[in-house]
């Protein structure tokens, strides 16, 4: 175990030094990764110049860990250079950056690891122990507690409940379990509870760094009544 830890660690620092940071005064890039549970991501890269203007004759690439490049192709609609990429183990990614416009080609490391299983609810209930996983309805009158497990590092996790039309309540966390306080549904009703993770590293602003990676997971769901 020590020895493949070593060995990935060993790839990883290769990788990095091959995909040295490089960013020059007259170019603004911002890069964003997205993926689900499975397949692939999606790429979003946007090259502007020292106007704000989209450079549009940029050669555009992203590499992983095993030298597999993509090119990525301009979208006039976006303004982005995009493409779809497989997502290795190791999440490992270099983006670059080639214009006559720039100083110097661009270059950016990132490491975008996907959730690979979607949360388990194992408990629902109210405070009397009425549980929604039974079958039973729940009190509108009591705290009701949910909790799941996942095996995902460094997530949040999004609780939707629904209507069939609307979100009726809606909280996110980076914890496993939350309270719902009494008295924030209707009785008589039916709702869905639906629980995502996500994990989110750099900056969705790019205001404190020039790309966001976003890995979602799938949803667990179920539906419940309240009495």
């Amino acid at each position: 175990m020590r020895i493949r830890s070593f060995l990935l660690t060993l790839v990883a620092l290769c990788f990095m030094s091959s995909c040295a940071q490089g960013v020059s005064s007259k170019t603004n890039v911002r890069t964003t990764i997205v993926s689900s549970a499975a397949g692939q991501a999606a790429v979003s890269v946007v090259v502007e110049g020292s106007g704000g203007n989209a450079l549009t004759g940029s050669l555009v690439q992203i590499k992983d860990s095993s030298n597999s490049v993509t090119n990525l192709v301009f979208d006039s609609d976006t303004c982005a250079y995009k493409g779809n990429v497989n997502v290795l183990s190791d999440g490992l990614f270099c983006v670059t950056v080639q214009s006559i416009l720039l100083d110097a080609e661009y270059s950016r490391y990132i490491t975008h690891t996907q959730i690979a299983d979607k949360p388990q609810i194992v408990e629902f209930r109210d405070a009397t122990g009425n549980s929604v996983l039974s079958g039973a309805s729940l009190r509108n009158d009591e705290i009701i507690q949910v909790s799941w497990t996942s095996d995902a590092q460094d997530t949040q996790y999004t609780l939707s409940f629904r209507t069939a039309t609307a979100i009726y309540y809606s909280v996110t966390t980076t914890a496993k379990t939350i309270q719902i306080p009494a008295n924030a549904f209707s009785v008589g009703r039916n709702y869905y509870l639906e629980i995502k993770a996500q994990r989110i590293r750099g900056d969705p602003m790019f205001k404190t760094s020039d790309y966001c990676s976003i890995a979602n997971s799938g949803s667990s769901s179920v539906s419940f009544s309240i009495k």
